[in-house]
Parts: structure tokens; C-alpha cells; sequence
């Protein structure tokens, strides 16, 4: 049995964040989740927890998304993880401001794109065992 993916969600809207506990339950995949409402919240939870994936939205309060990848760029902490960017703004135009700090992060549309987040945590698993 391979050690549970780690998952991190940084999701301000409440329904979400059921939505993403439902789903991931619903996979019965080995995953030990945890969920911050707030950018500030999960920067902090970010160190506590050292997810194996984030699953990031952008507009947050306190410090939006984009101030997260930075942050997390300056410490080194995304060579440690996979990051997804789960987004209602223009794809095109956040995957252009995110390349310009770091490359290789994938920016997924709203609705939440649950299937290639499913595939995303079990890469990991195949990874972990």
C-alpha cells in the first residue's frame, strides 16, 4: 500500500471546499487532505503540512494566490510539490503572469476540472509506492 498523497486545498468559497471533500472521499484513494479558506491560513498550514499537492484558486483574501506562488518561489518550496492553479479568471492570462515568476505550473478552468485532478493524485501514488 503506498503512502496517502498528501493534498492541500487553498479555497475561499465553502460549497467548494465540500465539493473537493466529497470527491476526494468518493475516489476511496489514499489521501490524507487539508483544507484552508484563506491565503494567510494556508500559507502557514503550507509549512506545517508539506502537502505532496496544492490545489491553489487565485482570488483569496488576505493574500490572493498569485502572492502564494511567489512566496513559495522565494523559499523553495515548488520543487517539493506538484501545484495545481484551479481558476475562474482567464486561463491564458494567469498562465502568463504565473510562467513570468516560475514555469510548469498548471492553470485548470472552473468548474473544478475533478478528473485531471483524480489522474494528478494518482501519479502521485504510482510515485509513493
Amino acid at each position: 500500500m503506498p503512502d496517502p498523497v498528501r493534498v492541500q486545498i487553498i479555497e475561499d468559497e465553502h460549497s467548494l471546499q465540500r465539493l473537493y471533500a466529497r470527491s476526494f472521499e468518493s475516489w476511496q484513494l489514499p489521501v490524507e487532505l487539508r483544507q484552508s479558506m484563506d491565503g494567510y491560513q494556508g500559507l502557514l498550514e503550507l509549512g506545517q503540512f508539506e502537502p505532496d499537492l496544492l490545489i491553489l484558486d487565485l482570488n483569496l483574501p488576505n493574500i490572493d494566490g498569485f502572492s502564494i506562488i511567489e512566496a513559495m518561489q522565494r523559499q523553495g518550496v515548488l520543487s517539493q510539490l506538484r501545484l495545481l492553479v484551479v481558476t475562474a479568471l482567464d486561463v491564458t492570462w494567469v498562465q502568463s503572469r504565473i510562467d513570468d515568476v516560475v514555469s510548469g505550473i498548471e492553470v485548470l478552468p472552473k468548474p473544478i476540472p475533478f478528473e485531471r485532478i483524480r489522474s494528478t493524485v494518482e501519479q502521485l501514488l504510482e510515485k509513493n509506492r
